[in-house]
């Protein structure tokens, strides 16, 4: 890929901002998810998906297809499946009271209890599987704990734009310049940016 250029009437940098800052990350996330497909894939085994009452299992089914129906993401459907799946050996998924209580007091394997982050995915992907089905049910909501973020110095920033190839070159030296996020900057057009002044 070219280095990105502001010649006039010219599209290779937002090119290069949409591949960099959208695609590329694109890829080393789905390359991680499908890890996360095969690991789940593997511990659904027979034996776990008979543990699951008929009824239930097919209410699971409905569930997917209605978030097929709805053009969920494909990660979404398998996560939410996955999610369900494991709900239902320790609970009840037609009686929200009793998924509510197991999300809770639910543990880890190290008998630590699970984060507030995972107990409110569980609640998305029973949210859903209610929505599916006409169940009613209060969704609860658990405090995340927001944590510090790491703020690199301006020698840090300076370094990893000295020590980038050329075609991310421009764009951290705008992400730096300007202080937007990465979808930002590959939302910006040729429109948005004043040649003559210098800005966007």
């Amino acid at each position: 890929m070219r280095s990105p250029r502001f010649e006039p009437g010219s599209s290779a940098w937002q090119a290069d901002v949409l591949d960099h800052s959208s695609q590329e990350f694109l890829r080393i996330s789905k390359n991680s998810q499908r890890l996360d497909y095969d690991r789940m894939n593997q511990e659904l085994t027979a034996q776990q998906i008979k543990l699951i009452p008929q009824s239930t299992d097919s209410k699971i089914a409905n569930t997917l297809i209605q978030m097929q129906n709805d053009a969920k993401a494909h990660i979404t459907i398998k996560t939410t499946e996955y999610t369900l799946r494991h709900l239902a050996q320790h609970s009840n998924l037609l009686e929200p009271e009793d998924v509510k209580h197991y999300i809770a007091n639910a543990i880890t394997k190290n008998s630590k209890p699970i984060s507030a982050e995972t107990k409110n995915k569980w609640l998305f992907c029973y949210d859903n599987f209610c929505k599916a089905n006409q169940i009613q049910w209060k969704k609860p909501y658990y405090k995340v704990e927001e944590k510090a973020p790491l703020i690199p110095t301006p020698t840090n920033v300076n370094a990893i734009i000295s020590n980038a190839s050329n075609k991310y070159i421009t764009i951290f030296t705008l992400l730096a310049e300007i202080g937007c996020s990465p979808m930002e900057l590959s939302q910006v057009t040729q429109q948005d940016i004043d040649k003559q002044q210098g800005i966007i």
